[in-house]
């Protein structure tokens, strides 16, 4: 699976696409551009995100911490990986115009579940787009909750 290293993540007055989700925050971060701009220009703030065919994979084990690129410490908790979820995005009759799609690195972006306990999604291939939504293939990358870690990148 190819993923970009650049990721466009939707957003609307500082606050970027996200999915809540039995009680984490998962940010939504498109490797392709073009998916990004179709959903912008069909959604809302209103609009319904969901999961579904969840499975996890636990690759605790798989770290290679010789490739994070500052001093991390040895993480305790699962890190689970999900690469067979659905993202459902219900599309709106009434579009916002006032999103906007901002770019980051992947690398920026893969080290969210670590250091600010915030999973992502990045929705991949669309399965499905009809009158009523989107649903696409997302890899889901869970957020970690090591509070060790997290409070090492809280010190200034």
């Amino acid at each position: 699976m190819y993923i970009s290293t650049t990721l466009h993540v939707i957003n609307h007055k500082n606050n970027f696409m996200n999915l809540q989700n039995n009680n984490k925050t998962y940010l939504i971060a498109f490797p392709k551009k073009f998916h990004a701009t179709i959903v912008k220009n069909q959604i809302n703030i209103d609009s319904k995100i969901y999961f579904t065919n969840r499975t996890y994979i636990n690759v605790k084990d798989d770290v290679n911490y010789g490739l994070i690129p500052y001093d991390v410490p040895k993480i305790k908790n699962d890190i689970l990986i999900d690469d067979n979820a659905f993202l459902h995005i219900s599309k709106s009759l009434e579009y916002n115009t006032n999103f906007i799609i901002d770019k980051y690195d992947l690398s920026d972006i893969l080290l969210y579940p670590f250091t600010k306990n915030i999973g992502i999604v990045l929705p991949m291939d669309i399965q499905k787009d009809d009158n009523h939504e989107f649903i696409f293939d997302a890899l889901v990358v869970e957020p970690i909750f090591d509070t060790e870690l997290f409070s090492k990148n809280l010190k200034i």
